[in-house]
Protein backbone atom coordinates (compact mmCIF):
# COMPACT_ATOMS: atom_id res chain seq x y z
CA UNK A 1 0.00 0.00 0.00
CA UNK A 2 1.94 2.96 -1.31
CA UNK A 3 -0.64 4.92 -3.24
CA UNK A 4 -3.56 7.15 -2.37
CA UNK A 5 -5.82 4.80 -4.33
CA UNK A 6 -5.08 2.13 -1.71
CA UNK A 7 -7.20 4.10 0.77
CA UNK A 8 -9.31 6.24 -1.62
CA UNK A 9 -10.08 4.03 -4.65
CA UNK A 10 -12.66 6.40 -6.09
CA UNK A 11 -13.04 9.72 -7.87
CA UNK A 12 -11.70 12.66 -5.89
CA UNK A 13 -14.76 14.39 -4.44
CA UNK A 14 -15.36 18.11 -4.48
CA UNK A 15 -15.27 19.61 -1.00
CA UNK A 16 -17.28 22.75 -0.35
CA UNK A 17 -16.27 25.23 2.34
CA UNK A 18 -17.64 28.68 3.19
CA UNK A 19 -15.59 30.58 0.62
CA UNK A 20 -13.92 27.75 -1.27
CA UNK A 21 -14.46 24.81 -3.56
CA UNK A 22 -11.80 22.10 -3.41
CA UNK A 23 -11.84 20.20 -6.70
CA UNK A 24 -9.69 18.52 -9.33
CA UNK A 25 -7.42 20.73 -11.42
CA UNK A 26 -8.60 21.47 -14.96
CA UNK A 27 -6.87 22.97 -18.01
CA UNK A 28 -8.56 26.32 -17.35
CA UNK A 29 -6.54 26.58 -14.11
CA UNK A 30 -3.14 26.75 -15.81
CA UNK A 31 -2.72 30.52 -15.54
CA UNK A 32 -3.70 30.56 -11.87
CA UNK A 33 -1.39 27.63 -11.12
CA UNK A 34 1.46 29.31 -12.97
CA UNK A 35 0.83 32.56 -11.11
CA UNK A 36 1.65 31.08 -7.71
CA UNK A 37 4.05 28.31 -8.73
CA UNK A 38 6.29 30.76 -10.56
CA UNK A 39 6.67 32.78 -7.36
CA UNK A 40 9.85 31.95 -5.43
CA UNK A 41 8.20 33.20 -2.21
CA UNK A 42 5.56 30.48 -2.57
CA UNK A 43 7.63 27.50 -3.76
CA UNK A 44 11.02 28.36 -2.29
CA UNK A 45 10.43 26.09 0.71
CA UNK A 46 8.76 23.32 -1.28
CA UNK A 47 10.29 20.32 -3.01
CA UNK A 48 9.54 21.34 -6.60
CA UNK A 49 11.25 24.00 -8.68
CA UNK A 50 9.72 27.35 -9.51
CA UNK A 51 7.74 27.21 -12.76
CA UNK A 52 9.60 28.90 -15.62
CA UNK A 53 6.66 29.24 -18.02
CA UNK A 54 2.99 28.42 -18.47
CA UNK A 55 3.89 25.03 -20.00
CA UNK A 56 5.09 23.89 -16.56
CA UNK A 57 1.56 24.49 -15.25
CA UNK A 58 -0.03 22.63 -18.18
CA UNK A 59 2.41 19.72 -17.63
CA UNK A 60 1.43 19.52 -13.95
CA UNK A 61 -2.27 19.59 -14.80
CA UNK A 62 -1.80 16.89 -17.47
CA UNK A 63 0.05 14.77 -14.91
CA UNK A 64 -2.74 15.24 -12.35
CA UNK A 65 -5.49 14.51 -14.89
CA UNK A 66 -3.83 11.18 -15.72
CA UNK A 67 -3.59 10.41 -12.01
CA UNK A 68 -7.22 11.44 -11.42
CA UNK A 69 -8.32 9.05 -14.20
CA UNK A 70 -6.63 6.20 -12.30
CA UNK A 71 -8.00 7.41 -8.94
CA UNK A 72 -4.37 7.87 -7.95
CA UNK A 73 -4.24 11.52 -6.88
CA UNK A 74 -5.76 13.46 -4.03
CA UNK A 75 -4.63 16.92 -5.10
CA UNK A 76 -7.38 19.49 -4.81
CA UNK A 77 -7.30 22.88 -6.48
CA UNK A 78 -8.37 25.53 -3.97
CA UNK A 79 -10.85 27.73 -5.81
CA UNK A 80 -12.39 30.93 -4.49
CA UNK A 81 -16.15 30.55 -4.97
CA UNK A 82 -16.81 34.23 -5.64
CA UNK A 83 -13.96 34.71 -8.13
CA UNK A 84 -13.70 31.28 -9.80
CA UNK A 85 -9.96 31.63 -9.25
CA UNK A 86 -7.58 28.90 -8.11
CA UNK A 87 -5.42 30.31 -5.33
CA UNK A 88 -3.56 27.19 -4.23
CA UNK A 89 -3.61 23.45 -3.79
CA UNK A 90 -3.90 20.95 -0.99
CA UNK A 91 -2.88 17.33 -1.41
CA UNK A 92 -2.78 14.15 0.60
CA UNK A 93 -0.21 11.44 -0.03
CA UNK A 94 -0.17 7.85 1.17
CA UNK A 95 3.36 6.52 1.36
CA UNK A 96 4.51 3.51 3.40
CA UNK A 97 1.12 3.41 5.15
CA UNK A 98 1.52 7.03 6.31
CA UNK A 99 -1.02 9.67 5.26
CA UNK A 100 0.63 13.05 4.74
CA UNK A 101 -0.77 16.41 3.76
CA UNK A 102 0.82 19.29 1.89
CA UNK A 103 -0.40 22.61 0.60
CA UNK A 104 0.63 25.88 -1.02
CA UNK A 105 -1.12 29.14 -1.71
CA UNK A 106 -0.75 32.21 -3.91
CA UNK A 107 0.93 34.82 -1.70
CA UNK A 108 -1.69 37.42 -2.69
CA UNK A 109 -4.07 35.40 -0.50
CA UNK A 110 -1.82 34.74 2.49
CA UNK A 111 -3.18 35.57 5.95
CA UNK A 112 -6.80 35.64 4.82
CA UNK A 113 -7.79 32.27 6.30
CA UNK A 114 -8.23 30.41 3.02
CA UNK A 115 -5.69 27.67 3.72
CA UNK A 116 -7.16 27.28 7.19
CA UNK A 117 -10.58 26.73 5.62
CA UNK A 118 -9.17 24.25 3.08
CA UNK A 119 -7.21 22.31 5.69
CA UNK A 120 -10.25 22.05 7.98
CA UNK A 121 -12.31 20.70 5.06
CA UNK A 122 -9.76 18.02 4.16
CA UNK A 123 -9.26 16.95 7.79
CA UNK A 124 -13.03 16.66 8.25
CA UNK A 125 -13.35 14.70 5.01
CA UNK A 126 -10.60 12.23 5.95
CA UNK A 127 -11.86 11.60 9.46
CA UNK A 128 -15.62 11.59 8.77
CA UNK A 129 -15.13 9.09 5.93
CA UNK A 130 -12.79 6.87 7.96
CA UNK A 131 -10.03 7.16 5.38
CA UNK A 132 -7.33 7.19 8.06
CA UNK A 133 -7.04 7.67 11.82
CA UNK A 134 -4.31 10.28 11.61
CA UNK A 135 -2.64 12.77 9.28
CA UNK A 136 1.00 13.85 9.20
CA UNK A 137 2.09 17.33 8.18
CA UNK A 138 5.69 18.38 7.60
CA UNK A 139 7.41 21.69 7.04
CA UNK A 140 10.85 23.20 7.28
CA UNK A 141 11.75 24.70 10.62
CA UNK A 142 11.68 28.26 9.28
CA UNK A 143 8.11 28.04 7.91
CA UNK A 144 6.36 29.62 10.89
CA UNK A 145 3.10 30.18 8.96
CA UNK A 146 2.75 26.48 8.15
CA UNK A 147 3.57 25.50 11.72
CA UNK A 148 0.93 27.91 12.98
CA UNK A 149 -1.66 26.65 10.49
CA UNK A 150 -1.15 23.06 11.58
CA UNK A 151 -1.26 23.91 15.28
CA UNK A 152 -4.43 25.98 14.77
CA UNK A 153 -6.05 22.90 13.22
CA UNK A 154 -5.14 20.53 16.04
CA UNK A 155 -1.83 19.13 14.80
CA UNK A 156 0.79 18.50 17.47
CA UNK A 157 4.54 18.77 16.90
CA UNK A 158 5.84 15.22 17.36
CA UNK A 159 9.37 15.24 15.99
CA UNK A 160 12.20 17.32 14.60
CA UNK A 161 14.50 15.67 12.08
CA UNK A 162 17.85 17.44 11.82
CA UNK A 163 18.60 18.21 8.14
CA UNK A 164 15.45 16.24 7.25
CA UNK A 165 14.66 18.25 4.14
CA UNK A 166 16.93 18.86 1.18
CA UNK A 167 15.31 21.62 -0.82
CA UNK A 168 17.18 22.76 -3.92
CA UNK A 169 20.47 21.58 -2.41
CA UNK A 170 19.99 23.24 0.99
CA UNK A 171 19.38 21.17 4.11
CA UNK A 172 16.70 22.23 6.59
CA UNK A 173 15.40 20.75 9.80
CA UNK A 174 12.07 19.02 9.27
CA UNK A 175 9.26 19.63 11.76
CA UNK A 176 6.75 16.78 11.82
CA UNK A 177 3.20 17.32 13.06
CA UNK A 178 0.38 14.86 13.60
CA UNK A 179 -3.35 15.06 14.14
CA UNK A 180 -5.35 12.04 15.22
CA UNK A 181 -9.01 11.31 14.78
CA UNK A 182 -10.78 11.71 18.09
CA UNK A 183 -12.48 8.62 19.42
CA UNK A 184 -16.20 8.96 20.08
Amino acid sequence: MNSIKDIMPFKLPNLIADRLILREFEDKDAQDLYEYCSDEDVVGELSFKTYKNINDAYDRIDFLKAKYAQHDSACWAIELKDENKVIGSIEIFYINKILKIGYCENKKYWRKGYLNEALKSVIEYIFSNNINDYIIGECIHTNIASQSLMKTNGFKHIETVKNGFNIHGIKYDKYIFKIEKTKK
